[in-house]
């Protein structure tokens, strides 16, 4: 998912609620529990089948000569503009308090975003979704690679304990590849003729395209918190205005990399696709306007435990819909990050983790 709102849980305070601007308090005046529900619901329902139709535009083949749609940029870029119109249509909508924020300062922000997505997205191209999502799970790693070779900080054993077992878990999982079922999605889900790519040396590469968005993921952190810290944006602003950068960002991408004529000519000879990149795109930006109120109205760690579990039922929707075949040792190695995954969140924030739960439960 164009992810300025997949690092925005990063850039709210590290307590467990979060004050949002006047324009942003409960609507309709619902109760905070029903609030909390529609913003899970709506993350897991908009986000699970983003990403269901994205594996599907990646892996679907068309005509004689089995064509995929490997326009990644172009696909950005289409993203990103209905990422914009959500967002204006939102403060259409709202009562926003004037953004004092230079539009300048979004720019760097933005960069690395898009660059992160851009080569998780393209990683697609290469390794099967569920490795997509694991791999994408572990930014923790990058981030303390990077502590500790350009800032020179230390961790507790305890940090070092949990990014070992994200590491063997994700290690078990790429060494063991998910075996590839050639026509089972034509199978289950026509026109598509094959699954994604699973050979070793595509795999490789697919694996360096999600350490690279990894690692743009560890310096978009950083940027992000000081645009939060200084201007404090608000949710919708913040979402607006990094939009404009991300599309124009693509823009220049598209042209320059002359992707914009093949990806229209691809769509005029095989329009069936066009409802799955619209709807993907739909999709994204919806689940970004409940993550953006989620972090807003119940805090970042109840945001971050939310999207964590859902990548999880992400890897499960892609299993059973896209029939991949795991093995017992892929589980285990899924389980191992999520177990590491959740001691980390608990680790970090465990005054937060107490104040969310007297909150939730008082």
């Amino acid at each position: 998912t164009v992810h300025v709102a997949r690092g925005f849980a990063h850039m709210a305070p590290s307590s467990s609620k979060v004050h949002a601007p006047a324009s942003e308090q409960p609507l309709f005046g619902l109760s905070s529990e029903a609030r909390l529900a529609g913003c899970v619901a709506g993350i897991y329902v908009f986000f699970i089948t983003a990403g269901m139709l994205q594996e599907q535009i990646a892996a679907e083949e068309f005509g004689e000569n089995d064509e995929r749609f490997k326009y990644t940029a172009f696909l950005l870029l289409v993203q990103s503009v209905i990422n914009f119109t959500c967002a204006w249509l939102v403060l259409q909508l709202g009562r926003f308090p004037k953004d004092t924020t230079p539009f300048s300062k979004y720019g760097l922000v933005s960069l690395s975003s898009i660059a992160a997505h851009f080569c998780s997205s393209k990683a697609i191209m290469y390794v099967d979704y569920p490795t997509q999502v694991l791999a994408k799970s572990c930014k923790s790693i990058p981030v303390m690679l990077m502590g500790l070779v350009a800032f020179k900080k230390r961790y507790s054993p305890s940090k070092y304990a949990v990014v070992i077992i994200i590491t063997l878990g994700i290690a078990l999982f790429m060494l063991n590849p998910p075996a590839a079922h050639p026509h089972s999605l034509s199978e289950k889900h026509p026109p598509t003729k094959s699954a994604p790519l699973v050979k070793p040396e595509v795999s490789l590469i697919g694996l360096g395209l999600l350490v690279l968005s990894l690692s743009l993921d560890s310096i978009t952190g950083p940027f992000q918190e000081e645009l939060v810290r200084t201007t404090n944006p608000s949710s919708t602003h913040l979402m607006f205005y990094s939009t404009i950068w991300q599309a124009a960002i693509m823009a220049v991408v598209v042209l320059a990399t002359g992707e914009m004529g093949p990806a229209l000519n691809f769509l005029t000879r095989f329009p069936a696709i066009i409802p799955q990149i619209l709807m993907f795109s739909l999709f994204s930006a919806c689940g970004q306007v409940f993550i953006y109120y989620t972090v807003h109205q119940f805090g970042s760690l109840l945001c971050t435990i939310v999207t964590t579990s859902r990548k999880f039922f992400t890897i499960l929707a892609s299993v059973v819909w896209f029939d991949h075949s795991l093995s017992p040792v892929h589980w285990v190695s899924i389980a191992l990050v999520f177990i590491g995954l959740s001691a980390d969140i608990i680790m970090a924030k465990q005054a937060a983790f107490v104040a969310l739960w007297a909150r939730l439960t008082g």
